[in-house]
């Protein structure tokens, strides 16, 4: 049986991200020397430069070249020159930061993986009843994220050919269209990634749940000892899943807070040049869907990601709560009064571990409230300010057709004999 769970689990996630330069280690090399280490981190750099100077090539070829720069930008306003200038900035500035947070973080990475593939152990060895189910785990987010993975690359590439609208420099935008891509999606990856391991540590609570009412259950004056003893398992190990929980924020809450305020930015841009062409009363056509489908996969992310945070305080929530009716459950005797002070005391200092996004926002519900309200509320400025433009070209438009060829003779009052 394969006790290490997370590398069977998440191994080729894991290479996803090393091969696409976002962290220089993997799953299964993480006790390898320094030496090699260094090695992937110069490849992990390389891959990095690579993404970003052929980006800014392929842009820099259809701005200097005057036939695709007039195909690309002579249709579009200047808002929406500014909108994607900004869309296209801030998604290299927001791959940096990822790169250069897994590699300030990256010794604590490791650390909290070595974590993480030690946490099954104590289960395995002292319940030898539990059925791992590993397989599901690995099916769920590896081809879940090749499926989505694919779409995005697709949507994403058709959207760049769309928006360059020009024939020739099919090169340039294709070099543009697959930087791009890989860029954003290894942004999107490492949000899967934390994802999954809050839905891993999720799991562990849920089933140390089940670990203790079955114990409960099974609880005989005969077995008490030996009912004391897997109490004490289960709290240790609901302890260090907690403390799991504090690592996964050291290592992924800036990943979080970066990756969220990206998704936010892009989602009004893409939102308001959708009503732009809805009050411009444009033809529906494959722009509209490409922006639609995008935003749609950027607000499932966001979605999942609070969703997940939530379901993982929950769960906690409930195994400490299960692990406190311990007193309950038996008999009063001075052990298991010793396990149920040990109990309250630890959940009375640790009772604020949740998901965090950044350094204090948490990681719930509410966070996808704040962050379509705010979504909302800066289209709506951008809204008024585009209604405001056309007020003010409808006003020009209109001086325009107003001709006057000569001043006006002034107004004299004649007498009119009858």
């Amino acid at each position: 049986m394969e006790v290490d769970g997370l590398t069977y689990c998440f191994d080729n996630l894991y290479k996803i991200l090393s091969y696409w330069g976002v962290i220089s280690f993997g799953l299964k090399t993480t006790q390898q020397n320094t030496n090699t280490t260094s090695k992937r981190s110069i490849l992990a750099w390389s891959i990095r430069c690579l993404l970003i100077s052929g980006f800014l090539s392929g842009v820099l070829i259809k701005r200097l070249d005057p036939e695709m720069s007039y195909a690309m930008f002579n249709d579009i306003s200047p808002v929406v020159k500014v909108i994607f200038s900004w869309e296209y900035l801030s998604c290299i500035i927001t791959y940096v930061e990822y790169c250069l947070s897994m590699d300030f973080r990256h010794h604590r990475h490791i650390k909290f993986v070595h974590k993480l593939q030690e946490l099954d152990l104590p289960i395995f060895q002292e319940f030898p009843q539990v059925k791992w189910n590993y397989q599901r785990t690995q099916l769920k987010y590896w081809y879940g994220t090749i499926l989505v993975g694919i779409c995005y690359f697709t949507l994403s590439i058709s959207l760049i050919f769309d928006l360059t609208k020009c024939s020739c420099g099919v090169l340039s935008t294709l070099l543009i269209a697959t930087c791009y891509s890989l860029i954003t999606s290894s942004l999107g990856l490492l949000g899967i990634v934390h994802i999954a391991i809050m839905d891993y540590l999720r799991l562990r609570f849920r089933l140390a749940q089940k670990l203790i009412k079955q114990t409960y259950q099974a609880h005989t004056n005969k077995t008490a000892t030996d009912t004391h003893f897997k109490i004490l398992i289960l709290m240790k190990f609901n302890q260090g899943v907690s403390d799991l929980v504090i690592k996964l924020n050291e290592v992924f809450s800036f990943v979080a807070a970066a990756g969220i305020f990206y998704e936010f930015t892009l989602m009004i841009c893409f939102v308001y040049v959708v009503c732009q062409k809805i009050i411009a009363k444009q033809f529906w056509d494959a722009e509209y869907a490409l922006m639609i489908l995008h935003l749609s996969l950027h607000s499932y992310k966001v979605i999942v990601a609070c969703a997940y945070g939530y379901l993982l305080k929950r769960e906690k929530a409930n195994c400490m709560h299960l692990l406190s009716q311990l007193d309950i459950n038996f008999e009063q005797n001075l052990l298991v009064r010793s396990h149920a002070e040990i109990i309250q005391h630890w959940q009375l200092h640790n009772n604020h571990i949740r998901a965090i996004i950044g350094s204090t926002l948490p990681c719930n519900i509410y966070m996808i409230y704040i962050v379509y309200n705010g979504i909302a509320n800066y289209v709506i400025i951008l809204v008024q300010l585009l209604f405001q433009q056309l007020q003010i070209n409808e006003q020009i438009i209109l001086n325009q057709e107003v001709e006057i060829i000569k001043p006006l003779d002034p107004i004299t009052h004649q007498a009119v004999n009858l």
